[in-house]
């Protein structure tokens, strides 16, 4: 039990002193007290974030302009994707309003020929 609530027991206070001499027994000495409390605040979000591992389980399929697949690849996800993944994430960044990718850099012609060509050394 609390020493302070002892004191005031003690001396038969009525419920509603009991209460005003708890009050004063506790803060004697102190401004204030902090308490953890949640609160849930409106925000505006823009972007999604995904950080996901694929480890060398990618896989992507190029498709012509009939949608006719024209060439595939896995493995490590290729060099030219974004954000630092050492071959083992996918990092996109998400623009919730559009669906695009706000992080996509256009990979040149050099890029999809080279992560084709690794697909078929492994």
């Amino acid at each position: 039990m609390n020493p302070a609530m002892r004191v005031v027991e003690k001396r038969d206070f009525s419920l509603m002193h009991l209460g005003d001499r708890v009050h004063w027994e506790n803060n004697r000495g102190h401004s204030s007290m902090q308490i953890n409390q949640q609160k849930t605040v409106q925000v505006d979000v823009t972007e999604l974030h995904l950080y996901i591992k694929v480890r060398d389980g990618f896989a992507a399929g190029l498709k012509d302009a009939q949608g006719e697949e024209v060439g595939s690849y896995e493995g490590y996800v290729p060099d030219f994707f974004p954000g630092d993944h050492y071959g083992d994430y996918l990092i996109l960044n998400i623009d919730l309003e559009t669906g695009a990718i706000k992080n996509w850099k256009k990979p040149t012609a050099d890029d999809i020929e080279k992560m084709l060509a690794q697909g078929e050394d492994d």
